[in-house]
């Protein structure tokens, strides 16, 4: 799998489990009306996405 797509398939993987995991409102906006995921929701995300990765890797081989 060409690793563009690998890294977008993992991400909306890991933000959707996210989504079905973490408890309240993930999602800060600063002054410039940027979103982003709350310091907590971020950590919570990276251990997803740890976790996807490390899964995928097993059945996944990453090109480019």
């Amino acid at each position: 799998m060409e690793r563009s797509l690998y890294l977008e398939m993992t991400n909306e993987i890991a933000e959707e489990w996210l989504h079905q995991l973490y408890e309240g409102y993930p999602y800060r906006t600063d002054d410039n009306g940027n979103v982003s995921y709350t310091d907590e929701a971020q950590e919570v995300f990276n251990r997803i996405l740890d976790e996807v990765v490390n899964i995928s890797r097993q059945y996944i081989k990453v090109t480019g």
